[in-house]
C-alpha cells in the first residue's frame, strides 16, 4: 500500500533544543487535543478499478478477516467507519488519520468511535504532504466524521505562549468527551518541515497521564509477543492466497495436504519482504520464529479451506 498509505509519524514531546523541532514556532501553530486511543486511518482505494474503504490500524491495512469479523480490539470503531463513511464524498488520494476510540489510560464519558485528526495528501508518486489542519478540519466534517477540539491557533508563539496555554487546559473544570483525565496537546506547525524532512509535530503531556500510562502498560509491555505480532500483522489472506496460486504453479495439489508447504512459502514470503519493517518497529525485541511458524500456520487454515470451497463451487 506504499503508494497510497503511510504510517503516522510517532509524536516528540516539545523540546525546541531538539533539532528535531528545529523551527516549530515559527509562523501558523495549531494547539489540538490529544486523546488517548488506538491511532488509525482509513482512505479511499481504487487500485484495482473497484473503489473501497480502506481503514487501518498504526501498523497497515485492518481490513476483515475470511469470518467476514474484524480484528476484536478495533471491531466497533472499524464497523462505524465502514458503515458510516460515504465512498461519494471520500476524496481519492487522500488519508484520513485520527484515533479509534479505544482509551488504554483514560475513561471517557462519550468517547466517539473514531476522531480525526490529520488528513495527508499522497501525490500521484507516493510522497505524502501533510494538509493544513482548518482545510483537513472540514474535510472531516464533510464525511460527518468527529474530530479533536481545536485549543488555539497561535501565531509565532514564544514557549511561554504554550506552556501557559497548555497549563489553561489541563486546569479546566470539564474535559472534552467526559474524560476522566487529561493526556495533553499536540503542536503542529503545517508550513514547513523540520531539517530531517519530517512534519513539525510535537506534543505536550501531563505527568499524571505519563504516570498512569506507565502503569498501565508495563505488564502489557512484559507480555508483547513479537513473533505473534510479525504473524498477525503480515498474514494476511492476500499473501495466503498468493502462496496457494504459487505452489499450484509449482504443481502441487490443491488439498488440505497443502498446508506443511503454504505457510513455509508464507513464512518465507513475510520475512523476505518485511523482515526490515520488523526490526524497525520493535529493534529490542527478541523474535521467536517457531512461535512466528506456528502462528502462520493457524492463520492460513481459514483462507485455504475457503480458496477449495471457491474452488469447489466453480467445478460444479
Amino acid at each position: 500500500m506504499g503508494k497510497y498509505w503511510q504510517r503516522y509519524p510517532h509524536l516528540r514531546e516539545l523540546d525546541i533544543k531538539d533539532s528535531e523541532h528545529r523551527g516549530i514556532l515559527d509562523g501558523k501553530i495549531y494547539l489540538t487535543f490529544k486523546s488517548d486511543g488506538a491511532n488509525g486511518s482509513f482512505f479511499l482505494y481504487d487500485g484495482d478499478g473497484n473503489p473501497q474503504l480502506y481503514i487501518c490500524k498504526r501498523s497497515g491495512e485492518l481490513n476483515r478477516n475470511y469470518a467476514g469479523k474484524w480484528d476484536k480490539a478495533f471491531e466497533k470503531p472499524a464497523q462505524w467507519l465502514y458503515n458510516n463513511i460515504d465512498l461519494k464524498k471520500l476524496r481519492k488520494g487522500y488519508i484520513f488519520y485520527g484515533e479509534f476510540g479505544i482509551p488504554h489510560t483514560v475513561r471517557y464519558k462519550n468517547i466517539p468511535p473514531f476522531l480525526g485528526f490529520d488528513v495527508m495528501y499522497m501525490t500521484p508518486e507516493g510522497h505524502g504532504e501533510f494538509i493544513d489542519w482548518e482545510r483537513g478540519e472540514k474535510m472531516f466534517q464533510e464525511l460527518g466524521v468527529p474530530t479533536v477540539p481545536t485549543i488555539a491557533v497561535l501565531h509565532n508563539p514564544s514557549i511561554k505562549t504554550i506552556e501557559e496555554e497548555f497549563k489553561k487546559h489541563v486546569s479546566e473544570k470539564e474535559y472534552p468527551f467526559g474524560a476522566s483525565t487529561i493526556e495533553g496537546i499536540c503542536i503542529k506547525q503545517y508550513g514547513a518541515l523540520n531539517p530531517f524532512g519530517r512534519p513539525l509535530f510535537a506534543k505536550l503531556r501531563t505527568e499524571q497521564f505519563k504516570e498512569e500510562f506507565k502503569i498501565n502498560f508495563r505488564t502489557k509491555e512484559k507480555t508483547f509477543d513479537l513473533a505473534k505480532w510479525a504473524a498477525d500483522t503480515y498474514t494476511t489472506p492476500a499473501r495466503v492466497k498468493k502462496g496457494i496460486l504459487v505452489l499450484i504453479m509449482n504443481g502441487e495439489s490443491l488439498s488440505m495436504s497443502l498446508m506443511p508447504k503454504l505457510f513455509e512459502t508464507v513464512v518465507r514470503d513475510i520475512l523476505t519482504e518485511h523482515s526490515i519493517d520488523i526490526y524497525s518497529q520493535h529493534p529490542n525485541e527478541i523474535m521467536d520464529f517457531g512461535v512466528f511458524r506456528k502462528c502462520v500456520a493457524k492463520l492460513c487454515v481459514e483462507p485455504l479451506k475457503s480458496f477449495l470451497k471457491e474452488r469447489s463451487l466453480e467445478n460444479v
